[in-house]
């Protein structure tokens, strides 16, 4: 555009030196400030045209940028989703795990329960058994001559006969029970009880120990003479004292 308008300017003039007839000059001369006009127009727009493609520059590159966030997010929310993704097969994994274990555990449990019913029907049967032995042991012992305590490991008096309440001379038989034997005697005295109890438990041996002094719960003193033999006391291991 600009060449064109150059080479116009330049027939122009040559036009002009060429003709001396001023009455010619005056179009020439209308036509160049009318080239001169439309030059300065087509450099406007093209100043416009300018302005407009920077500022289309500008929302392109905005554009762009946006863009970029945009395929930033997307990759961020897929890699989320993929985590999730991947936590979830996880979680189903663990929960597949879980019931096979909670199967595992119910079978145990059922097979566990079976055996306790078992146990306890057992149990009750040996209770059965050992309730019969201990009233034949109390049919025997009870007004049996000989005078008959049982001991508990713990050494506290769980049986007394008649025989001996009365050699005891003890007005509550029952008030002895449950209490220590060594209750009843001097310190010295339960010294040499305790060991010859001992003694019984842990051989299975006799064992016996004299001239000892009994104190009833009234302050009574009774001189004896004891013998020590280890037994089962229903179903349980036991001491049987017979006082001499």
């Amino acid at each position: 555009m600009a060449d064109l308008m150059q080479k116009t300017k330049k027939e122009l003039i040559m036009m002009l030196q060429d003709n001396d007839n001023s009455t010619a000059k005056q179009p020439l001369q209308n036509e160049l400030n009318r080239l001169r006009s439309d030059y300065k127009s087509v450099l406007a727009q093209v100043e416009q045209l300018r302005t407009a493609n920077k500022a289309i520059s500008a929302k392109n590159n905005a554009s762009a940028s946006e863009k970029d966030r945009a395929v930033l997010a997307h990759r961020q929310l897929q890699d989320e989703l993929d985590k999730a993704i991947s936590e979830n097969h996880e979680i189903r994994s663990q929960a597949a795990q879980l019931r096979d274990t909670c199967e595992k555990l119910t079978l145990r449990y059922d097979a566990l329960k079976n055996e306790h019913a078992a146990l306890e029907q057992r149990l009750q049967e040996s209770e059965r058994k050992s309730d019969i032995a201990y009233e034949l042991f109390k049919s025997f012992v009870e007004n049996d001559n000989h005078r008959t305590l049982l001991i508990d490991t713990a050494y506290a008096v769980c049986y007394i006969n008649r025989a001996a309440a009365a050699h005891l001379r003890l007005p509550d038989p029952e008030a002895m029970i449950g209490r220590r034997l060594f209750d009843f005697f001097a310190y010295k005295e339960a010294v040499k009880v305790k060991k010859k109890i001992d003694a019984a438990f842990f051989s299975g041996e006799k064992e016996k120990v004299k001239d000892v002094v009994f104190r009833n719960p009234g302050g009574t003193q009774i001189e004896t003479d004891l013998k020590f033999t280890r037994v089962r006391y229903r179903d349980k291991p036991s001491i049987k004292m017979i006082i001499k």
